[in-house]
C-alpha cells in the first residue's frame, strides 16, 4: 500500500491481482453472492489478507488466511503481469463493467474500497478466458476415448521422449500485441496425455491425426476435468510429423462391385459390302473332256 499525492492511501493493482490469485487458488472462486449463506467471498479474504487497519475480531481470520495463501504468492505476483496483458487485449467494451476493469487496470492504482471487487473479479474474466481455449481441447480429447487409462508422465524438471498421436492442434494468440502466435498441441501418447505450447516453426505444420516423437522438459502436472495431463516444456521434434494413413474401405456386403472394364481394341477398317472369295481349285482336280 503507497500514499497518493492527495495524501490518500492506495494500493497497487498488481499487488492486488497476486493476492486475489492466491486466494482463489487456495480456497477457490466465491461471489459475493456466498455472503448471505455466512461465507466468506473471495473479495472478502483478499481484504482481509491486504488489511492494514483490521478489528482485533478480524485479526486472526487474517492470520488464517496469510499462512494458506503464501505458498500461492509467488506465482500469483508473476500471474499479475500476464493477467493484465490479456485482459487488456480482450476488454473491448466501451462502457460497463469492461471499461471500468480496464481502466483499472491501465491506471495500476486503487483506492481500497469499492474497486477492490472490480480487481478482484479479473481473476475469474481471466479463468473463463482460459477455460474457454481449452474446451475445444478438452472435448477433443474426451472424444478420443481417454478417460480411465491416462496417468501422469515422468517428474517435474525431468527431460522425456514421448510418441504420441496429434488430437488437438490450435492457434493461440501471443499474450501481448506484439508477441508471436502460439500453437498449443495434445498428444495421445497411449497412458498420457501430453500438453504443450510452442512458437517453434515445426509446429506450424502439425496437424490432428498426425504422430509425432518430441523430447521436452515436464514442465507440471495437472487435470482438467477429471484427465490428468502432463504439461511439456521447450519441446523438440525428433520424429515426424507423420500423416496419419487413411483405413482402406471395405466395400459393404450390400454394396454392388466397382465395374470391370475390359480393354476392346479396334478392328482394322472393312469394306460395307465384302465380294464373296473365290472357290480354290482343288489340285486334285481332273479336266473333263468335252
Amino acid at each position: 500500500m503507497t500514499t497518493s499525492p492527495d495524501g490518500e492511501r492506495e494500493w497497487d493493482v498488481p499487488t492486488v491481482l497476486a493476492y486475489a490469485w492466491a486466494v482463489v487458488e487456495e480456497y477457490g472462486w466465491a461471489p459475493k453472492t456466498v455472503a448471505a449463506r455466512g461465507r466468506m467471498s473471495t473479495s472478502d479474504r483478499v481484504t482481509l489478507a491486504l488489511g492494514t487497519s483490521l478489528p482485533e475480531q478480524s485479526l486472526e481470520a487474517r492470520a488464517e488466511i496469510s499462512e494458506r495463501i503464501g505458498p500461492h504468492l509467488d506465482r500469483g505476483r508473476q500471474m499479475a503481469p500476464q493477467i493484465t496483458a490479456i485482459l487488456l487485449t480482450r476488454l473491448s467494451g466501451s462502457a460497463g463493467y469492461e471499461a471500468d476493469l480496464a481502466a483499472l487496470l491501465r491506471a495500476g492504482k486503487m483506492m481500497p474500497g469499492p474497486q477492490l471487487g472490480l480487481a478482484v473479479s479479473a481473476i475469474a474474466v481471466y479463468r473463463r478466458l482460459a477455460e474457454r481455449r481449452l474446451a475445444a481441447e478438452q472435448a477433443a480429447v474426451r472424444g478420443h476415448g481417454q478417460t480411465t487409462r491416462i496417468r501422469r508422465f515422468g517428474k517435474v524438471g525431468q527431460k522425456v521422449t514421448l510418441t504420441g498421436e496429434v488430437v488437438t492442434a490450435l492457434k493461440v494468440d501471443g499474450f501481448t500485441r506484439n508477441s508471436a502466435p502460439q500453437i498449443m498441441l495434445v498428444l495421445d501418447c497411449g497412458t498420457a496425455v501430453a500438453k504443450m505450447v510452442t512458437t517453434a516453426g515445426w509446429a506450424h505444420t502439425v496437424h490432428v491425426g498426425d504422430t509425432l516423437t518430441v523430447e521436452a522438459i515436464v514442465k507440471a502436472h495437472h487435470s482438467y476435468l477429471g484427465l490428468p495431463q502432463t504439461r511439456l516444456a521447450r519441446p523438440k521434434v525428433l520424429n515426424g510429423p507423420v500423416p496419419a494413413k487413411h483405413a482402406t474401405e471395405v466395400p459393404s456386403p450390400n454394396q454392388a462391385p466397382n465395374p470391370v472394364w475390359e480393354t476392346v481394341k479396334p478392328i482394322p477398317p472393312q469394306a460395307r459390302f465384302q465380294q464373296a472369295p473365290l472357290e480354290t481349285a482343288s489340285p486334285h482336280s481332273r479336266r473333263i473332256p468335252s
